[in-house]
């Protein structure tokens, strides 16, 4: 029933009809029922049967504002059969399914057959179906301007802009040639009325004045590239899918698609998936059009950026996003893509490329797009509504719907899109189908199960969104769990969870697990990895002790879980521990995490937590780290010099801060990844004015925290004699083994016998050497632990027994925390109670 229907000049029971240019279908009006009708006529017996009708009186049918019905049932009257050339013939089938033939069509109202005016109505009742989408519309003056998009099964590229050829006035269709570049041919689109099709065609050019080649090749299609059977006004009005012409066969090609050129938007975007395109990526605003040349071309330029702009070249055919500002002119930029397209929002039908200078070749970036509008999110995180709809949307790249983009969530059939026909945002689960294989139904409801019928640009600025409640049926009152909720009140009356969606931003720089008192393992610090996996973002630990461990945590989109697995992102063992939440990352999980059991047993348990990064303090506190010497038959407690206030350094060291002593520069505190060791070292910084970054120091601790503040271990003093000791006696160590236990050297990264002395080891200051019966145990006798200075030396302490040692943040400038508690300072055996410790003041 598509096709094109032209006017005749006369009227049929008083109004004008219409036919199809093959005289296969009628689209008139009928007064008995008071019905415009599209009939079509048999092949055997000549009888216009009617197919659809509408009951609407208007003058003609394109004023039709309701809807068109399928007619399902036929019944005729029994008739004698004669011949349907004849005038005077008539035929008792005037009813709601079949029409006689006018042989005459000039006839009056009043010269109507009287026995068609007579014959008795039917008994049987009419069945009819509605058909929504069927319209009828008025055809109006041709496009200026059209452009078609080739398919990548075509071996010619006809893709460009197609301008109306004048000679075609007058004509019952239009006739486009494409835009000349060069002494190319250039391709034609026309109608050929004996094959019904329209076809895109490249014929030579031959001149002379008797030349018939033009004459002999307007009805073949010996040069016929593509072309559709489709009965349309013009060709951008086709809506169904054109074919490639091979020899005598016709092929579908998805690829091919033909589309009016409007104007240009005012603004639009650039996005990709990754990171490496956020240098281009934000809005453009229109800055011109050349309307003076041939190629009409808009030009864009980066809001805020009058150095980054999108141009047009007209001999490469080339879109450029260029940073070497607008002004430039060249056929080469930071990405280009060869596409002749009216403006760039069109360039997503191919993909932009890079050069790369170390390959000399050029690289797809199969994920930069240009989109009409502003920027959007990449990803969107719905929260409420059903089972199943909840969860992260990621951005469908270089896929647009209705002219705008697109959301879906990945590993299931949930997408959001815009929707024209309901003018607001849809959220439905598409099953196996693809968004746009399936028309949308009529009623909002019936198409989804969330809506937002806003005018916003993305769906994150939705307010009002609709859902269908848990137990929703048709015909369930609003607001009630068989009906629609409207309002977040009443989903919370509903006992429903509030449909809210909002935008994802950047994730997290760096997480950090904790699992209960592992602090080796799988618990520390996770960084954000550079590149996405399976379109989301993933961490991965940047200290793992045993040696063959990967552990990174990741999200796997099929089962929707959170996954922490110590065999990299690409092993088939079970995860170590997995949580079901589909969030934008593992810090906003709110279901319990389950890990396995030395069983290989799934439990859950309640002390495995992913949570943010808290801010370094700027000021910490080293306290009560010292040494006992007899002067004089007396026993004597000398602070050493690792003792003092340090300040938190802008850059970082391993991705984490550093400190230096604020009157003695000299010390620093950092972190060795290698190790997974905080280390106090007394060495002066290296020739680039950073710290060392080996396995030697001072003082150290094993514990991947995020700063020394948070250190629950114990700190550990470094003691000559007992690293000797210990390194000659130590066994050989498995490949598997912690390195918590391995010895650090002041002098050797690797833990080799060192030579150097106690002063050696505190910046080189004197009266800190030590006999040997003076010895230190690397283990047992100084520890460091996280305490507080008003319990160390409060009143309730002595000074002279309060002699552990502590790293405290200076949260206060000058005060100290009276409620905080003393954690934990582990007494040696064989001497007074003297430690080390790490906390706030």
């Amino acid at each position: 029933n598509d096709a094109v229907f032209f006017l005749q000049e006369t009227l049929v029971e008083g109004r004008f009809y219409y036919i199809n240019e093959a005289g296969t279908g009628k689209l008139h009006w009928q007064r008995n029922d008071q019905r415009w009708c599209l009939s079509c006529v048999t092949s055997e017996r000549h009888i216009w049967n009617v197919n659809l009708s509408v009951a609407c009186d208007t003058p003609d049918p394109t004023l039709v504002r309701l809807v068109w019905e399928e007619t399902l049932s036929c019944s005729r009257a029994q008739s004698p059969t004669s011949s349907a050339s004849s005038p005077s013939e008539t035929e008792d089938d005037m009813d709601d399914f079949s029409i006689r033939e006018e042989t005459s069509m000039d006839l009056e109202d009043d010269e109507v057959d009287e026995n068609v005016e007579s014959a008795e109505p039917k008994q049987e009742q009419i069945r009819r179906k509605a058909l929504p989408f069927v319209t009828c519309e008025a055809v109006g003056s041709p496009p200026q301007e059209i452009f078609v998009v080739a398919g990548t099964a075509v071996k010619s590229d006809f893709t460009g802009v197609f301008l109306w050829d004048a000679s075609s006035v007058g004509e019952q269709r239009p006739t486009y040639t494409a835009e000349r570049v060069g002494t190319s041919t250039p391709c034609t689109i026309r109608w050929i009325p004996l094959y019904r099709r329209w076809v895109i065609e490249r014929v030579p050019k031959l001149g002379g004045r008797r030349n018939k080649f033009a004459r002999a090749a307007a009805n073949t299609l010996a040069f016929v590239l593509a072309g559709i059977e489709y009965d349309a006004p013009h060709p951008a009005a086709v809506q169904t899918t054109w074919e490639v012409r091979r020899g005598d066969a016709w092929t579908r090609e998805d690829g091919i698609f033909c589309r009016v050129v409007r104007r240009p938007p005012g603004q639009i975007c650039v996005l990709g998936e990754t990171q490496k395109y956020d240098a281009v990526s934000g809005t453009y605003i229109l800055a011109s059009q050349n309307s003076e040349s041939e190629f009409k071309r808009p030009k864009y330029i980066k809001d805020g950026e009058d150095q980054l702009a999108i141009r047009y070249h007209v001999e490469s055919r080339r879109w450029i996003i260029d940073s070497g500002g607008s002004d430039r002119s060249g056929p080469l930029g930071d990405y280009v893509i060869t596409c002749n397209v009216p403006n760039p929002i069109e360039t997503n039908v191919a993909c932009w490329q890079s050069f790369d200078k170390s390959s000399q070749a050029w690289i797809d970036e199969e994920t930069l797009g240009c989109y009409a509008g502003s920027l959007p999110p990449k990803q969107i995180y719905f929260v409420g509504g059903r089972l199943g709809l909840p969860g992260v949307y990621t951005f469908m790249f270089r896929r647009t719907y209705n002219g705008c983009f697109a959301y879906a969530k990945e590993g299931t059939g949930w997408h959001c899109w815009w929707s024209v026909r309901h003018k607001g945002w849809i959220v439905a689960h598409l099953h196996k189908s693809e968004l746009g294989a399936k028309p949308e139904k009529r009623k909002v409801s019936e198409t989804g199960e969330a809506w937002c019928v806003q005018d916003i640009s993305h769906p994150a600025l939705g307010t009002a969104w609709n859902f269908k409640a848990r137990y929703f049926m048709k015909g369930g009152r609003m607001n009630t769990l068989s009906g629609i909720i409207t309002n977040p009140e009443a989903a919370k009356a509903c006992g429903e969870r509030p449909l809210t969606c909002v935008e994802v931003g950047l994730p997290p720089h760096a997480l950090m697990v904790r699992h209960g008192t592992d602090r080796k393992t799988m618990s520390g610090v996770y960084f954000l990895s550079p590149e996405l996996y399976k379109k989301r973002c993933c961490f991965e630990k940047q200290c793992n002790l045993r040696r063959g461990d990967r552990w990174v945590m990741f999200y796997d989109p099929p089962s929707a879980k959170w996954v922490i697995s110590r065999r990299g992102f690409d092993s088939h063992e079970k995860a170590n521990a997995y949580v079901q939440c589909d969030c934008p990352d593992p810090s906003e999980v709110y279901n319990m995490w389950g890990i396995r059991n030395h069983l290989g047993k799934s439990v859950t348990s309640r002390s495995l937590n992913v949570s943010h990064l808290s801010d370094p303090p700027e000021k910490i506190f080293v306290h009560g780290a010292s040494e006992r010497r007899v002067i004089n038959n007396q026993k004597v407690v000398e602070h050493l010099p690792i003792n003092g206030v340090y300040m938190k350094q802008e850059r970082s060291h391993n991705q984490r801060a550093w400190y230096m002593k604020q009157i003695d520069a000299d010390f620093t505190i950092r972190f060795h990844a290698m190790s997974g060791r905080w280390i106090m070292d007394g060495r002066k910084l290296d020739a680039f004015g950073t710290p060392h970054d080996d396995n030697v120091g001072s003082c150290s601790v094993v514990d991947d925290c995020w700063h020394p503040i948070e250190v629950e271990g114990m700190w550990a003093l470094w003691d000559e004699g007992q690293k000797k000791i210990k390194t000659q006696a130590a066994p050989e160590k498995k490949e598997s083994a912690l390195q918590e236990d391995e010895p650090l050297s002041p002098a050797s990264p690797t833990g080799g016998p060192s030579s150097g002395s106690i002063a050696d080891l505190h910046g080189g200051k004197p009266g800190f050497k030590r006999s040997s019966k003076n010895r230190l145990d690397l283990h047992n006798e100084y520890r460091l632990t996280a305490g507080n200075l008003e319990q160390l030396f409060g009143k309730t302490r002595k000074a002279s027994t309060a002699k552990s040692v502590g790293v405290n943040s200076d949260s206060d400038e000058g005060s100290l925390g009276s409620d905080a508690s003393f954690r934990g300072a582990r007494i040696s055996s064989r001497m007074s109670s003297s430690g080390m410790s790490v906390g706030s003041r």
